[in-house]
């Protein structure tokens, strides 16, 4: 009946399972699945507004109804009856977000920027907030800890790393503006935390690339394994009615390069195949730049991985290497982080027109006498520098001799030209291709392009 195994103990009293409580948020336009405990074969009734649906718990007390789809609103009592009965008070139709990741997706609103006057403004009732517990398990667990809240200054404090995700709250703030209803949270996330932690056995079974490594592992032993986190803190969200899930994630899987795009399908196939849902969106963050020492392209390359994961169907990817900082691995403005996040699910979800939801994105490559002439996509009304300086962090390489030099860069409308001294036959190029890099280049929205290289380099020493 549910999404794995671990079953519990039958009681005579009718349960639910915690990831319903008052004050909790119901994804608008999907069938809503409620599910929980009772004594076995008995009859259990769920009543929500005007719809009433009957189940029959199994043999282990197992049951489960599905109520039709609901347009936005509320508040609404949410009760369920058998040998007894459990009532819900408050209970609110919107939009539901899944908001996982590592620390800076746990990163509550008491350590980000303007903590103080950000946590005294968090007085909003249409924003409501589910703190998924720590827990990891060798085996798929049924239940949270955790119950939701409305939001408000004393509620988005409470627990987590100092209070709820600060990123996922931005983001949930501006869609509840911008929407006009109710927007549900479910924060689930631990910082460290390595991504393969986090995916099912579904997602490895389905990605080539990594099944070997998962069926090589013996059932999970340590936080960091695979399945364990996925085990413990997204099976039992199984299959809670989600409009999407949001992403911030990859500095413990740096040294994984061109492989995380592998890892990036497992997760997000294998979740999307536990909720049955069709391709939910998917919205990721792309990691700061941060001074990890050891070989400054290793971050570059993580990037590049990263944004390769955009090809996985309706994914998105919010790119911050203006707002990072070289000398903290948590960068304090995760305003800006939730805020890039929700153009992307306000463009590609929700459909509101003229908004420029990505920074510049590589399109052409040509090669123009001595110089390189590189097109981008979502240029807006054009490129420009982020603080009028020259830009900088391009790089260009010549067919002959030597490696890579910095180019004079000159914008021109969408495209941006580069040259060097020394370079006579440009045929290559790269742009913020270090960890190092906090480069320049945005578009007319001021949003900022992240690294790539295009080309074909020659192969030197």
């Amino acid at each position: 009946m549910f999404c794995g195994a671990g079953l519990p103990t039958a009681r005579a009293e009718v349960r639910l399972s915690k990831v319903f409580s008052s004050h909790m948020v119901l994804q608008q336009d999907r069938p809503l699945v409620i599910w929980g405990w009772a004594q076995p074969n008995e009859t259990v009734t769920v009543t929500l507004a005007s719809a009433t649906a009957q189940a029959h718990a199994n043999d282990h007390g197992e049951w489960k109804v599905v109520l039709p789809a609901m347009k936005a609103g509320g508040p609404f009592l949410l009760k369920v009856t058998g040998s007894s009965s459990v009532e819900l008070e408050d209970v609110m139709i919107g939009e539901v977000w899944l908001c996982s990741g590592q620390s800076n997706m746990e990163m509550g609103l008491g350590m980000a920027r303007d903590a103080q006057r950000e946590i005294a403004q968090a007085e909003d009732p249409g924003l409501r907030l589910l703190l998924v517990a720590h827990k990891w398990d060798p085996l798929p667990q049924i239940n949270i800890d955790g119950q939701w809240k409305v939001c408000s200054p004393k509620t988005i404090t409470e627990g987590g790393w100092n209070g709820f995700s600060a990123a996922a709250y931005y983001f949930g703030r501006e869609l509840r503006q911008k929407l006009g209803v109710t927007v549900g949270l479910i924060e689930s996330s631990w910082g460290g935390t390595r991504i393969e932690s986090w995916t099912p056995p579904e997602g490895f079974a389905a990605t080539p690339a990594l099944r070997g490594e998962y069926e090589k592992l013996a059932p999970p032993h340590d936080l960091q394994n695979a399945t364990a986190l996925y085990n413990g803190m997204i099976h039992p969200l199984c299959p809670f009615a989600l409009r999407g899930a949001i992403w911030y994630q990859g500095e413990s899987n740096l040294g994984d390069g061109p492989r995380y795009t592998e890892r990036m399908k497992a997760l997000i196939g294998g979740w999307r195949e536990l909720w049955k849902q069709g391709d939910f969106p998917f919205y990721f963050v792309q990691i700061a730049p941060f001074n990890y020492g050891g070989k400054p392209q290793a971050e570059a390359e993580f990037w590049e991985a990263q944004a390769a994961a955009q090809a996985i169907p309706n994914t998105g990817m919010a790119v911050i290497n203006d707002i990072g900082d070289l000398k903290d691995v948590h960068p304090k403005n995760k305003q800006d982080v939730g805020h890039r996040l929700a153009l992307l699910a306000l463009a590609k979800t929700y459909r509101h027109d003229g908004l420029e939801w990505s920074g510049p994105v590589f399109k052409s490559l040509a090669i123009e006498g001595g110089k390189l002439r590189v097109t981008f996509d979502h240029a807006g009304d054009g490129l420009a520098s982020r603080d009028g300086k020259p830009l900088d962090w391009f790089e260009i390489i010549d067919a002959d001799k030597g490696g890579f030099v910095q180019a004079d860069a000159r914008l021109e409308g969408s495209s941006v030209v580069l040259s060097a001294p020394d370079v006579r036959h440009p045929v290559a190029l790269r742009y913020a291709w270090s960890m190092l890099a906090e480069p320049h280049l945005i578009n007319s929205a001021g949003l900022p392009a992240g690294a790539f290289r295009a080309g074909t380099a020659p192969a030197r020493p």
